[in-house]
Protein backbone atom coordinates (compact mmCIF):
# COMPACT_ATOMS: atom_id res chain seq x y z
CA UNK A 1 0.00 0.00 0.00
CA UNK A 2 1.01 3.50 -0.55
CA UNK A 3 1.38 5.80 1.80
CA UNK A 4 2.21 9.38 0.97
CA UNK A 5 2.67 10.68 4.31
CA UNK A 6 6.06 9.02 4.74
CA UNK A 7 7.65 12.16 3.27
CA UNK A 8 6.99 13.41 6.25
CA UNK A 9 8.13 11.00 8.75
CA UNK A 10 12.02 12.68 9.77
CA UNK A 11 14.67 10.09 9.34
CA UNK A 12 16.97 12.18 11.58
CA UNK A 13 14.86 11.00 14.28
CA UNK A 14 14.95 7.43 13.52
CA UNK A 15 15.62 5.17 17.35
CA UNK A 16 19.17 3.65 15.30
CA UNK A 17 20.37 7.43 14.38
CA UNK A 18 22.72 8.12 18.03
CA UNK A 19 23.56 12.04 18.74
CA UNK A 20 27.32 11.56 17.40
CA UNK A 21 26.00 9.59 14.30
CA UNK A 22 23.56 12.68 13.92
CA UNK A 23 26.29 15.17 14.90
CA UNK A 24 28.75 13.85 12.58
CA UNK A 25 25.89 13.88 9.62
CA UNK A 26 24.96 17.21 10.08
CA UNK A 27 28.54 18.95 10.19
CA UNK A 28 29.59 17.21 7.31
CA UNK A 29 26.41 18.47 5.64
CA UNK A 30 26.81 22.21 6.29
CA UNK A 31 29.96 21.89 5.29
CA UNK A 32 28.80 20.63 1.86
CA UNK A 33 26.09 23.41 1.27
CA UNK A 34 28.35 26.04 2.07
CA UNK A 35 30.70 24.40 -0.68
CA UNK A 36 28.04 23.57 -2.99
CA UNK A 37 25.50 27.04 -2.95
CA UNK A 38 24.70 27.67 -6.69
CA UNK A 39 23.87 31.28 -7.16
CA UNK A 40 23.36 31.34 -3.14
CA UNK A 41 20.08 29.45 -3.14
CA UNK A 42 20.71 27.47 -0.28
CA UNK A 43 21.80 30.32 1.98
CA UNK A 44 18.90 30.25 4.29
CA UNK A 45 19.93 26.04 4.98
CA UNK A 46 23.05 27.49 5.88
CA UNK A 47 21.86 29.83 8.03
CA UNK A 48 19.39 27.34 9.66
CA UNK A 49 22.19 25.02 10.08
CA UNK A 50 24.45 27.17 11.35
CA UNK A 51 21.39 27.87 14.16
CA UNK A 52 21.09 25.01 14.59
CA UNK A 53 24.65 23.33 15.53
CA UNK A 54 25.12 26.63 17.67
CA UNK A 55 22.62 25.66 19.96
CA UNK A 56 23.67 22.08 19.93
CA UNK A 57 27.35 23.14 21.45
CA UNK A 58 25.36 25.88 23.94
CA UNK A 59 23.74 22.40 25.03
CA UNK A 60 26.43 20.09 24.86
CA UNK A 61 28.42 18.68 27.61
CA UNK A 62 30.09 15.60 26.37
CA UNK A 63 33.96 16.55 25.38
CA UNK A 64 33.77 14.20 21.88
CA UNK A 65 30.60 16.59 20.89
CA UNK A 66 32.07 19.97 21.72
CA UNK A 67 35.42 18.62 19.88
CA UNK A 68 33.12 17.79 17.03
CA UNK A 69 31.26 20.82 16.99
CA UNK A 70 34.48 22.83 16.91
CA UNK A 71 36.43 21.03 14.34
CA UNK A 72 32.98 21.22 12.32
CA UNK A 73 33.27 25.16 12.81
CA UNK A 74 36.66 25.05 11.54
CA UNK A 75 36.14 23.38 8.72
CA UNK A 76 33.11 25.29 7.73
CA UNK A 77 35.01 28.47 7.67
CA UNK A 78 37.82 26.83 6.25
CA UNK A 79 35.94 25.78 3.44
CA UNK A 80 34.23 29.10 2.76
CA UNK A 81 37.70 30.96 3.24
CA UNK A 82 38.81 28.40 0.17
CA UNK A 83 35.38 29.37 -2.14
CA UNK A 84 35.39 33.10 -1.41
CA UNK A 85 37.89 34.31 -3.85
CA UNK A 86 35.96 32.61 -6.26
CA UNK A 87 32.71 34.22 -5.59
CA UNK A 88 34.13 37.83 -5.39
CA UNK A 89 35.74 37.51 -8.67
CA UNK A 90 32.36 36.94 -9.84
CA UNK A 91 31.52 39.92 -8.23
CA UNK A 92 34.32 41.66 -9.60
CA UNK A 93 33.90 40.88 -13.27
CA UNK A 94 30.26 41.90 -13.06
CA UNK A 95 31.03 45.73 -12.08
CA UNK A 96 34.33 45.36 -14.42
CA UNK A 97 31.64 44.26 -17.18
CA UNK A 98 29.96 47.46 -16.58
CA UNK A 99 31.88 50.36 -16.17
CA UNK A 100 35.34 49.62 -17.24
CA UNK A 101 38.72 48.55 -16.25
CA UNK A 102 39.34 52.12 -15.20
CA UNK A 103 36.10 53.03 -13.51
CA UNK A 104 36.02 54.32 -10.41
CA UNK A 105 33.10 52.41 -9.16
CA UNK A 106 35.88 49.29 -9.55
CA UNK A 107 37.65 50.90 -6.37
CA UNK A 108 34.57 51.87 -4.53
CA UNK A 109 33.16 48.59 -4.31
CA UNK A 110 37.04 46.76 -3.64
CA UNK A 111 38.71 49.44 -2.48
CA UNK A 112 41.53 47.24 -1.53
CA UNK A 113 41.34 44.95 -4.05
CA UNK A 114 40.20 41.23 -4.35
CA UNK A 115 43.42 39.91 -2.59
CA UNK A 116 42.07 41.63 0.87
CA UNK A 117 39.30 38.20 0.84
CA UNK A 118 42.74 36.15 0.74
CA UNK A 119 44.69 37.71 2.92
CA UNK A 120 42.43 38.90 5.68
CA UNK A 121 41.91 37.52 9.14
CA UNK A 122 38.70 36.24 10.30
CA UNK A 123 38.28 39.06 12.67
CA UNK A 124 38.29 41.84 9.93
CA UNK A 125 36.86 39.79 6.86
CA UNK A 126 33.15 41.12 7.70
CA UNK A 127 34.28 44.73 7.54
CA UNK A 128 35.71 44.22 3.47
CA UNK A 129 32.26 41.81 2.91
CA UNK A 130 30.14 44.82 4.36
CA UNK A 131 32.27 47.18 2.41
CA UNK A 132 30.99 45.52 -1.11
CA UNK A 133 27.25 45.10 -0.04
CA UNK A 134 27.51 48.91 1.39
CA UNK A 135 28.75 49.96 -2.47
CA UNK A 136 26.69 47.42 -4.38
CA UNK A 137 23.96 48.82 -2.49
CA UNK A 138 24.46 52.60 -3.58
CA UNK A 139 25.48 51.59 -7.45
CA UNK A 140 22.96 48.16 -8.20
CA UNK A 141 19.63 50.45 -9.74
CA UNK A 142 21.73 52.10 -12.09
CA UNK A 143 24.15 48.50 -13.18
CA UNK A 144 20.55 47.11 -13.46
CA UNK A 145 19.76 43.38 -13.26
CA UNK A 146 23.47 42.81 -13.14
CA UNK A 147 23.55 44.55 -9.99
CA UNK A 148 20.79 43.07 -8.23
CA UNK A 149 22.44 39.84 -9.10
CA UNK A 150 25.72 40.99 -7.73
CA UNK A 151 24.40 42.62 -4.92
CA UNK A 152 22.10 39.19 -4.27
CA UNK A 153 25.67 37.47 -4.32
CA UNK A 154 27.40 39.83 -2.24
CA UNK A 155 24.59 39.90 0.49
CA UNK A 156 24.33 36.06 0.66
CA UNK A 157 28.24 35.92 1.26
CA UNK A 158 27.82 38.05 4.07
CA UNK A 159 25.16 36.57 5.44
CA UNK A 160 26.80 33.56 5.54
CA UNK A 161 30.28 34.39 7.00
CA UNK A 162 28.27 36.18 9.63
CA UNK A 163 26.73 32.82 10.61
CA UNK A 164 29.81 30.74 10.05
CA UNK A 165 32.07 33.20 12.02
CA UNK A 166 30.02 33.71 15.36
CA UNK A 167 29.24 29.65 15.21
CA UNK A 168 32.96 28.89 14.92
CA UNK A 169 33.76 31.40 18.37
CA UNK A 170 30.60 30.21 20.15
CA UNK A 171 31.70 26.83 20.44
CA UNK A 172 34.57 27.43 22.77
CA UNK A 173 32.76 28.44 25.27
CA UNK A 174 30.10 25.62 24.83
CA UNK A 175 28.12 25.40 28.74
CA UNK A 176 26.98 22.15 30.17
CA UNK A 177 22.63 22.56 29.82
CA UNK A 178 19.89 20.63 31.24
CA UNK A 179 18.88 16.77 29.44
CA UNK A 180 15.68 18.34 28.44
CA UNK A 181 17.28 21.60 26.49
CA UNK A 182 20.26 19.07 25.17
CA UNK A 183 17.00 16.67 23.95
CA UNK A 184 15.49 20.06 22.27
CA UNK A 185 18.54 20.97 20.78
CA UNK A 186 19.24 17.41 19.21
CA UNK A 187 15.14 17.21 17.75
CA UNK A 188 15.42 20.82 16.39
CA UNK A 189 18.87 19.95 14.42
CA UNK A 190 16.72 16.64 13.00
CA UNK A 191 14.08 19.07 11.83
CA UNK A 192 16.64 21.43 10.28
CA UNK A 193 18.30 17.98 8.31
CA UNK A 194 14.73 17.41 7.30
CA UNK A 195 14.02 20.72 5.95
CA UNK A 196 17.30 20.25 3.93
CA UNK A 197 16.45 17.11 3.01
CA UNK A 198 12.81 17.81 1.70
CA UNK A 199 14.19 21.49 -0.07
CA UNK A 200 17.27 20.13 -2.02
CA UNK A 201 14.60 16.86 -2.67
CA UNK A 202 12.42 19.81 -4.32
CA UNK A 203 15.56 21.60 -5.87
CA UNK A 204 16.20 18.75 -7.79
CA UNK A 205 13.08 17.84 -9.11
CA UNK A 206 12.35 21.98 -10.35
CA UNK A 207 16.19 21.93 -12.14
CA UNK A 208 15.19 18.92 -13.74
CA UNK A 209 11.42 19.53 -14.60
CA UNK A 210 12.80 22.92 -16.13
CA UNK A 211 14.45 21.15 -18.82
CA UNK A 212 12.23 18.57 -19.25
CA UNK A 213 13.36 16.19 -18.16
CA UNK A 214 12.14 13.32 -14.89
CA UNK A 215 14.85 12.85 -12.20
CA UNK A 216 15.17 8.76 -11.59
CA UNK A 217 14.99 7.45 -8.36
CA UNK A 218 18.95 6.54 -9.05
CA UNK A 219 19.96 10.59 -10.41
CA UNK A 220 18.16 11.79 -7.16
CA UNK A 221 19.95 9.36 -4.53
CA UNK A 222 23.00 10.85 -6.84
CA UNK A 223 22.43 14.23 -6.48
CA UNK A 224 21.33 13.66 -2.58
CA UNK A 225 25.00 11.89 -2.17
CA UNK A 226 26.35 15.46 -3.06
CA UNK A 227 24.92 16.50 0.40
CA UNK A 228 24.35 13.98 2.59
CA UNK A 229 26.82 11.01 3.50
CA UNK A 230 24.54 7.91 4.28
CA UNK A 231 27.65 6.35 5.72
CA UNK A 232 27.68 9.15 8.74
CA UNK A 233 24.36 7.62 10.35
CA UNK A 234 25.78 3.85 10.20
CA UNK A 235 26.74 2.24 13.52
CA UNK A 236 30.69 2.75 14.17
CA UNK A 237 32.85 1.20 16.87
CA UNK A 238 33.80 2.87 20.15
CA UNK A 239 36.80 5.30 19.89
CA UNK A 240 39.59 5.65 21.81
CA UNK A 241 39.44 8.11 24.57
CA UNK A 242 41.12 11.69 25.22
CA UNK A 243 44.88 12.11 24.59
CA UNK A 244 46.97 13.26 27.20
CA UNK A 245 47.47 17.07 28.49
CA UNK A 246 50.48 18.49 26.92
CA UNK A 247 53.63 19.15 28.87
CA UNK A 248 56.28 21.35 29.28
CA UNK A 249 55.07 24.72 27.36
CA UNK A 250 57.19 27.45 27.21
CA UNK A 251 57.02 30.49 24.95
CA UNK A 252 60.19 31.80 23.20
CA UNK A 253 60.08 36.17 22.32
CA UNK A 254 60.07 36.42 18.37
CA UNK A 255 60.05 40.26 18.68
CA UNK A 256 57.97 43.06 20.50
CA UNK A 257 54.43 41.19 20.05
CA UNK A 258 55.19 37.94 18.66
CA UNK A 259 56.16 34.56 20.51
CA UNK A 260 56.53 30.85 19.57
CA UNK A 261 54.96 28.54 21.76
CA UNK A 262 56.11 25.13 22.25
CA UNK A 263 55.20 21.41 24.06
CA UNK A 264 56.13 18.24 24.30
CA UNK A 265 54.25 15.87 21.51
CA UNK A 266 51.81 13.46 23.17
CA UNK A 267 51.41 10.08 21.57
CA UNK A 268 47.74 9.22 20.06
CA UNK A 269 47.41 13.52 19.20
CA UNK A 270 46.23 14.38 15.87
CA UNK A 271 46.22 18.24 16.71
CA UNK A 272 46.83 20.65 19.25
CA UNK A 273 44.49 23.86 20.23
CA UNK A 274 46.63 27.14 21.70
CA UNK A 275 44.89 29.12 24.05
CA UNK A 276 45.80 32.68 25.85
CA UNK A 277 44.39 35.04 27.17
CA UNK A 278 45.61 38.83 27.34
CA UNK A 279 45.65 42.15 29.86
CA UNK A 280 42.61 42.53 31.68
CA UNK A 281 40.90 39.42 30.42
CA UNK A 282 39.38 36.75 32.31
CA UNK A 283 38.98 34.37 29.48
CA UNK A 284 40.86 31.88 27.68
CA UNK A 285 40.34 31.90 23.61
CA UNK A 286 41.67 29.62 20.77
CA UNK A 287 44.10 31.37 18.84
CA UNK A 288 45.55 28.29 17.13
CA UNK A 289 44.60 25.17 15.64
CA UNK A 290 48.17 22.74 14.60
CA UNK A 291 49.33 19.35 13.58
CA UNK A 292 52.70 20.27 15.08
CA UNK A 293 53.77 21.02 19.06
CA UNK A 294 54.54 24.34 18.49
CA UNK A 295 52.80 27.40 17.17
CA UNK A 296 53.16 31.14 16.27
CA UNK A 297 51.25 33.59 18.40
CA UNK A 298 51.06 37.10 16.93
CA UNK A 299 49.64 40.77 18.31
CA UNK A 300 50.71 40.63 21.50
CA UNK A 301 50.39 44.33 23.12
CA UNK A 302 52.43 45.42 26.28
CA UNK A 303 51.37 43.02 29.32
CA UNK A 304 51.22 39.72 30.76
CA UNK A 305 49.76 37.78 29.14
CA UNK A 306 48.82 33.49 29.97
CA UNK A 307 48.94 30.60 27.51
CA UNK A 308 47.67 27.07 28.11
CA UNK A 309 47.55 24.24 25.89
CA UNK A 310 45.74 21.25 25.01
CA UNK A 311 45.83 17.64 22.26
CA UNK A 312 43.00 16.48 20.50
CA UNK A 313 42.60 13.11 18.69
CA UNK A 314 39.64 11.85 16.43
CA UNK A 315 37.21 11.73 19.08
CA UNK A 316 38.11 13.67 22.11
CA UNK A 317 40.09 16.40 23.52
CA UNK A 318 42.38 16.41 26.28
CA UNK A 319 41.73 19.14 29.46
CA UNK A 320 43.94 22.46 29.29
CA UNK A 321 47.68 22.51 30.31
CA UNK A 322 48.83 24.44 33.44
CA UNK A 323 48.69 28.62 32.34
CA UNK A 324 51.87 29.53 31.49
CA UNK A 325 52.78 33.43 31.78
CA UNK A 326 54.59 35.73 29.20
CA UNK A 327 55.74 38.98 29.49
CA UNK A 328 55.34 41.22 25.82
Amino acid sequence: MIRLYRIFQNPFLDVGVSYSELLACATDHQQRLVANNPGAAFNTLITGMTTALATVSTCASDDSVKLGLRKAAKQAKDTYRTALPGHMGKIYGKVLGHYGSNAPQLNTVFPHGREIFTQSTDDTLQEHLQTVVTALTALSAAMGAVGTAALADAGGLLSTWLGLYAASESTTGAKTSTENEKRAARENLAAKMHVSLLTLSLHFVGAAAATGATLTTAQAQEKAALYFRQDLLEDHPETEGPPEVPANLTLTALGSSNAMATWDPVPGATGYHLWRRGPGETELTQVADVIDPEAETTGLSAGEWFFAVSAYNDTHESELSAEVSYSA
